[in-house]
């Protein structure tokens, strides 16, 4: 077992597939998935969502995170979510930090809205710009 964080430890249940079928809920909702979030310190959240190459992100998704990025914000926290494409065969692992980001949702403009960056943006480079412009570590 590795004590290195963000590593993945056990490969056999990380491949295991949650079925939600059995989950609708009225008006057909069912549960998402989002595929990382940072927490620092429930101050401040960064969500992030992977898709292979150009697969969109499904409506309830988009909506799901669009709604958990607005509740933070109007409790006074910094928030974003990150979208974020490869093209990684299935049995091969991505490495999410070098990942290029598709989508941002953000408080911008005195509202929420999506953004796609002018230039190309790794995951990275999005999460750093996020800590410094909002001193998460302070």
């Amino acid at each position: 077992m590795s004590n290195q964080r963000g590593v993945i430890v056990n490969r056999a249940r990380k491949q295991q597939i949650n079925d939600f079928s059995g989950l609708i809920r009225q008006r057909n909702i069912t549960p998402t998935d989002i595929d990382g979030v940072i927490d620092y310190g429930g101050k401040s959240f960064i969500y992030m969502e992977g898709k292979f190459q150009d697969a969109p992100l499904p409506t309830g998704q988009r909506k799901a995170i669009e709604a958990i990025v607005r509740s933070h914000i109007k409790s006074l926290c910094n928030c974003i979510a990150i979208v974020f494409t490869h093209s990684q065969p299935a049995e091969f692992d991505v490495n999410v930090a070098e990942c290029v980001v598709t989508e941002i949702y953000c408080f911008n403009d005195n509202q929420c809205q999506w953004i796609v960056p002018e230039k190309e943006l790794n995951v990275k480079q999005v999460i750093e710009y996020f800590e410094q412009r909002y001193n998460v570590f302070d």
